[in-house]
C-alpha cells in the first residue's frame, strides 16, 4: 500500500485523492509519504513484530495419528 501510495504521488495525485483509491485514512497515507521522506525507499518495508507469533507448518510426521 505505501508503494502505491508513494506511485500516486509521483504522478501529480493529492493525498485526500490518494487516500480515496488506497482505501486508507489521509493519516495512514501521509504516515507512508512521510516514511519515504524521512528514510528513502528502505524506511517503506514493515517492521517486525515482536507481538506475532511465527506461524510454523504443521509437520505431517509429527501430527497425531487418530484412528479413522
Amino acid at each position: 500500500m505505501r508503494l502505491e501510495c508513494v506511485r500516486l504521488s509521483a504522478q501529480g495525485r493529492i493525498v485526500p485523492e490518494i487516500a480515496t483509491i488506497v482505501d486508507r485514512h489521509v493519516a495512514t497515507v501521509r504516515a507512508g509519504l512521510r516514511q519515504l521522506l524521512d528514510g528513502g525507499f528502505d524506511a517503506l518495508a514493515d517492521a517486525p513484530r515482536s507481538h506475532w507469533p511465527v506461524r510454523r507448518p504443521i509437520l505431517t510426521s509429527h501430527a497425531p495419528r487418530y484412528p479413522a
